[in-house]
């Protein structure tokens, strides 16, 4: 499946990955993420929270992408809303992470040099 997935989005079919795909997603998690406040150290209680923006922050000094920075601003915008008010999300979030931190995290390729990062 995941080969399937690769040549598809790496085929002449690219274009429309970007265009038709990842463009409106982008966009409606822009239009999402305005719905929340701004998350700061000050109006935000739980230090995981604060641990979120602080990654936010370390991301933001190395990622060159702009779509990319905008993007990540905003998935993060939410994840801390959600993860302040709402305790369903606020728990599947941590099981995710104490899933992280039982079974480790592979990156796929770990020498490959990260696109469109400074260090």
């Amino acid at each position: 499946m995941v080969e399937l997935i690769q040549q598809e989005i790496n085929s002449h079919h690219r274009s429309y990955y970007i265009d038709e795909v990842n463009w409106p997603l982008m966009k409606a998690i822009g239009l999402w993420a305005n719905r929340y406040p701004e998350p700061t150290k000050e109006n935000t209680l739980h230090p995981n929270c604060h641990r979120l923006l602080d990654w936010r922050d370390e991301f933001l000094r190395h990622s060159t992408n702009p779509r990319l920075r905008k993007v990540v601003t905003d998935m993060v915008r939410i994840g801390i809303a959600k993860y302040s008010h709402s305790p369903p999300y606020r728990d599947t979030i941590d099981f995710f992470v104490e899933c992280l931190y039982r079974d480790g995290w592979k990156r796929m390729l770990p020498s490959r040099q990260i696109n469109y990062w400074n260090k």
